[in-house]
C-alpha cells in the first residue's frame, strides 16, 4: 500500500517534471530562429529604449511565443543596437526587411556555385534580410546566429550566397548594391564582404 503509493506520487512527480522541462527546453535552433524573428519582426527604434516592452508587444501580436521571447539574447539585442549598422541603418530613409525576390541567371553568375552547369538559365529565389539604402547605393545586410568566434569561417560560408544576392538585387534597384554585410549576433560584429 505505502510503497506503491510513494511509487505513484514519484511517478506524478517525474512527469510533471519531464513536461514543465519538455516545454521550457528551447533548442539552439529555436534560439537562432526566434532571433531572427525578433531581427525582422521588431521595432527596433522601440526596442533600443524598450527591449522587454517590444518583446512583449511581440508576443502578444503572435510573432514571438513566450518561450521564444524568453530565449532571446538580450546581450547580443543591446551590442547591436550601439553597432555603427545599426546606427547606419536608422538613418536611412529605405529599408527593406525580408525582402523576397527572384530572377534568372545563367553560367557567368552562377558557375562558382553550380558547377558545370552549361548554358542553362536557373530562376533563383532569395529573400534579404535587410536592405538599406544610402545615398550612393544599397547595403546587403545578412544578420547570422551561428556560434562561430572565428569572423573568417561566417565569411566562407556565407559569401558565395550574399555575392549571389547582391548581383540579382543589382540588376532589380534601383541603384547599386555598394556593399554586403554579414552581422554575427553570436560575435556582436559585422563583417563586410
Amino acid at each position: 500500500g505505502a510503497f506503491q503509493e510513494r511509487r505513484a506520487k514519484q511517478g506524478e512527480r517525474e512527469r510533471r517534471f519531464t513536461k514543465v522541462s519538455k516545454q521550457s527546453l528551447v533548442s539552439a535552433a529555436q534560439k537562432g530562429t526566434a532571433l531572427h524573428t525578433f531581427m525582422s519582426c521588431a521595432d527596433h527604434k522601440a526596442a533600443e529604449h524598450d527591449l522587454e516592452g517590444e518583446l512583449e508587444r511581440l508576443v502578444r501580436e503572435g510573432y514571438l511565443t513566450q518561450n521564444q521571447a524568453q530565449s532571446i539574447d538580450r546581450k547580443a539585442v543591446l551590442c547591436y543596437y550601439q553597432a555603427g549598422l545599426f546606427k547606419r541603418i536608422s538613418l536611412s530613409s529605405h529599408v527593406r526587411r525580408e525582402f523576397a525576390f527572384q530572377g534568372q541567371l545563367g553560367k557567368e553568375e552562377l558557375e562558382s556555385v553550380i558547377p558545370n552547369i552549361g548554358s542553362h538559365l536557373v530562376t533563383v529565389q532569395g529573400i534579404a534580410d535587410l536592405l538599406f539604402e544610402e545615398e550612393d547605393g544599397f547595403v546587403l545586410v545578412d544578420f547570422k546566429t551561428d556560434h562561430v568566434a572565428n569572423p573568417a569561417v561566417l565569411a566562407e560560408r556565407y559569401e558565395k550566397q550574399m555575392r549571389l544576392y547582391a548581383k540579382m538585387l543589382g540588376k532589380i534597384m534601383p541603384k547599386p548594391i555598394k556593399e554586403q554585410i554579414i552581422y554575427s549576433l553570436y560575435q556582436g560584429r559585422e563583417i563586410v564582404l
